[in-house]
């Protein structure tokens, strides 16, 4: 009889060696499927979460004023670059947000531009120079 703790082993060995089978890392899923543009290629998402800091959080820590900023300027870098969250939700619609991070009350134009060299000096870029993506 087969001992449920080896079963319980080998589903564990399963699942981590299917996580090992990424061709190579890219940013943070939910970010790049969560902002859409018409006619954006799944590339140049990808590329517009890059270059507005895909370093923070998809969604922030409520209550860590730092993370908080951070999303929000990656959320407004990437409304000001016409890519919005195809869920309709807008961060600054948390009240708890808007009381925190001045950029809410300000005007779009005052959000952060995309920069190329947050995208060619970030974590993937850094992992993986020969990705498309990740030449000027």
């Amino acid at each position: 009889m087969i001992n449920s703790s080896r079963i319980l082993y080998a589903v564990c060995l399963l699942l981590l060696l299917s996580s090992c089978t990424r061709a190579y890392y890219q940013p943070n899923r939910a970010d790049w499927e969560y902002f859409e543009k018409a006619g954006a290629s799944k590339e140049e998402r990808m590329k517009a979460v890059l270059e507005c800091n895909d370093d923070t959080p998809p969604v922030p820590k409520f209550g860590t004023l730092e993370d908080n900023i951070r999303s929000v300027q990656k959320h407004k870098c990437l409304a000001k670059a016409g890519f919005y969250p195809y869920t309709g939700y807008q961060i600054c619609d948390h009240n708890d947000i808007m009381q925190t991070v001045p950029l809410c009350s300000q005007p779009l134009s005052a959000a952060p531009d995309r920069d190329v060299n947050l995208r060619l000096n970030s974590r993937f870029c850094r992992n993986y120079p020969k990705y498309l993506g990740c030449k000027p």
